[in-house]
Order: structure tokens, then C-alpha cells, then sequence
């Protein structure tokens, strides 16, 4: 999560080897940005497909790849 030079906060997720997944569209605050973070911790593909205007996919990217790293991620907590 970090906040660009625009004032929004914004979030991305990246595999383990740093090959980028999602970018997130801009938020106000980082409350926020943590909020969608949360919920696609929590719910995976049910968020996925809720915030798709909210989460653009990076070229050749698939959603099972999001979900697949949603899953690591969870898994080390």
C-alpha cells in the first residue's frame, strides 16, 4: 500500500518472485485501501469478481493467478 504523488492511496500484489498481479484504482484514504485488501484476504473470488472496477488484472494475468497468490499469502499468516 502507498500513496502516490496524485493523494490516493493505492495497493498492488505481487507473486512471492515479484512478478506484479493486480494494481488497485485510487483511494481517499488507506483505511479504504486496507478495507479491499481485507476482503479479498478473506473472501478471494467472491471480491474478486465484486471489485473488478476497482482492481485492474496486469497483462497476462489471470484471475486463478490472483487467487493462487491470495491463497500463499493466507497460508503464511
Amino acid at each position: 500500500q502507498y500513496r502516490a504523488s496524485d493523494g490516493q492511496f493505492y495497493f498492488n500484489l505481487q507473486e512471492s518472485g515479484g512478478r506484479a498481479l493486480l494494481q488497485s484504482a485510487g483511494f481517499a484514504t488507506p483505511q479504504e485501501a486496507a478495507k479491499v485488501i481485507s476482503l479479498l484476504r478473506e473472501q478471494g473470488a467472491l471480491a474478486l469478481s465484486q471489485l473488478q472496477e476497482t482492481l485492474q488484472l496486469q497483462e497476462g494475468i489471470s484471475q486463478d493467478n490472483v487467487l493462487q497468490a491470495l491463497q500463499q499469502m493466507n497460508a503464511t499468516d
